[in-house]
């Protein structure tokens, strides 16, 4: 699967895991469930009340965590 960006089921959740756009840095990771999907943006509600929303062209790379269905 080339998609540019994509989303994965995991245990019955949205999971995605995003990688640093920035080649020099270390990858980043968020992990949480997907609330909404807009055309731009995808917002992960990562735990308690936080809410991050990520531009799609940030998700690079979606990893099975081996029991997703």
């Amino acid at each position: 699967n080339n998609s540019k960006h994509d989303l994965l089921r995991y245990k019955g959740r949205l999971v995605v895991i995003i990688y640093n756009e920035n080649p020099n840095s270390d990858y980043l990771t968020l992990k949480g469930v997907c609330i909404d999907a807009s055309s731009d943006f995808i917002h992960i509600k990562s735990g308690g009340n936080i809410t991050t929303s990520i531009k799609r062209e940030w998700i690079r790379k979606i990893k099975d965590r081996g029991d997703a269905k």
